[in-house]
């Protein structure tokens, strides 16, 4: 019997709820055995866009799964992968990059379509804004102390983020703890 892997390739600018619905949806599918999250833009750091290296972003990533009830259920792999400014290769690379993987999920129309050509399924992933935000709204509001940010991240995350020396100069030595 082959091992069925699913992909989840994302940012995670900062790991926020929705992609904990997304892999906690991952674990209840039936036709994965096991799951890779892959850390993308690996390469970038210390700008508004990419503020977390990808170290950073596993120890977030790895916190929060640790803390939930199924984190056993399946074997997860995190793995930070650079990008290669080619979409034409970019598949490729994936395969070459990651073990074998049989499902893609996500949010990202370009890699839906990479994997249809690859013969790869898709599953589309969307986020529900009135209980979700994207790491842009939430990096916004890291930045600025706007709005309460950490509604939108799992508690690891918030964590790590206010403990974190770095990432408090970041936001000014000002984050929103109310």
């Amino acid at each position: 019997m082959i091992t069925r892997r699913g992909l989840f390739l994302g940012r995670f600018q900062p790991f926020h709820n929705g992609h904990l619905a997304v892999v906690e949806n991952m674990i209840a599918d039936k036709d994965i055995d096991e799951i890779i999250i892959g850390i993308g833009s690996a390469q970038s750091a210390y700008t508004l866009d990419n503020p977390f290296t990808a170290g950073e972003r596993f120890e977030m990533i790895n916190n929060t799964l640790r803390q939930q009830r199924w984190y056993n259920e399946k074997p997860i792999y995190i793995i930070p992968i650079m990008d290669i400014g080619s979409n034409y290769k970019y598949m490729s690379y994936l395969q070459t990059i990651f073990p074998q993987f049989h499902i893609y999920y996500g949010s990202n129309d370009l890699m839906h379509v990479l994997c249809e050509n690859a013969g790869i399924e898709s599953v589309s992933v969307s986020f529900d804004d009135t209980c979700q935000r994207s790491g842009t709204w939430i990096r916004a509001n890291i930045k600025s102390n706007l709005l309460d940010w950490r509604d939108y991240v799992p508690e690891a995350v918030v964590k790590y983020i206010v403990a974190s020396a770095r990432l408090f100069q970041w936001t000014e030595n000002d984050i929103c703890n109310k």
